[in-house]
């Protein structure tokens, strides 16, 4: 991962080595990271110019995670926002309609979600299964930091029952655990 050899490598290369880096920071819940990385990902794709728009709302979307994150609801949300264009702009509806539900999952549940809804009917329609138990996971923890625990276990319920259908051992442990933390 060193820098130096990286530098050397085409506009894309690097794009995605940034982004990759962001990813890692934002695993190891490192904001100040993220966003450097993610930052520096977006200028390469802003001034490559056209055509580079799913790259930017890729590095766009890591920053407002990450903001949100850090910063909860006195984050710049626009950030989610812009992605959520930039994908559509580059044809990348679903990716399109994950930023707008990344959005609404790092504030605290405000009720049904028709996004969220479409969100997983258009993952589980097309087989994406990791990113369905990635997003019922997501939904729990929302539920679980604003005390409801009882639509927590609902979800936490609901993604071992697709990571089961799904074969995914190394989730269907953690939301065992996850479950089991609760009981």
């Amino acid at each position: 991962l060193s820098r130096a050899d990286w530098e050397t490598q085409p506009t894309g290369v690097r794009i995605q080595w940034l982004v990759l880096l962001a990813e890692i920071e934002m695993a190891r819940i490192n904001p100040d990271a993220v966003r450097l990385h993610a930052t520096e990902a977006e200028r390469l794709a802003h001034a490559a110019g056209k055509g580079w728009e799913h790259e930017r709302a890729t590095a766009l979307l890591l920053k407002a995670q990450s903001d949100a994150y850090q910063w909860g609801e006195l984050a710049d949300r626009s950030q989610f926002d812009e992605a959520a264009r930039l994908f559509t702009e580059a044809g990348a509806d679903i990716d399109a309609l994950h930023a707008k539900v990344t959005a609404e999952l790092s504030l605290p549940p405000s009720g049904p979600s028709a996004q969220l809804d479409s969100l997983l009917a258009q993952t589980r329609a097309g087989g994406y299964r990791s990113m369905e138990i990635q997003l019922l996971r997501r939904v729990a923890f929302q539920h679980y930091n604003a005390g409801d625990l009882v639509e927590y276990r609902k979800r936490l319920e609901q993604a071992l029952a697709c990571a089961t259908h799904a074969g995914d051992a190394v989730a269907q442990l953690s939301l065992d655990v996850s479950l089991l933390n609760e009981d």
